[in-house]
């Protein structure tokens, strides 16, 4: 049931966040200034995908802090 819900929420948004688009902006065919273009828009794209990481780990530790605190 959990690997399900992780695998149906959070799993593409992990795997995203760990791909090199910066090795693969390089290999590319692509001029100089399109790629710097792209690497505006991939950083900002990073950064969100780390939030949306930041907010994961905050959501999860608040599910845990609540189970912590009804057993006791």
């Amino acid at each position: 049931m959990i690997v399900k819900d992780y695998v149906s929420t959070w799993f593409f948004i992990d795997i995203v966040s760990v791909i090199p688009f910066d090795l693969i902006l390089m290999m590319g065919s692509v001029n100089r200034v399109t790629r710097v273009a792209r690497i505006g828009r991939l950083y900002r794209l990073i950064r969100l995908i780390k939030m949306i990481r930041i907010f994961k780990v905050a959501q999860t530790r608040r599910t845990l802090m609540k189970k912590v605190t009804q057993k006791f």
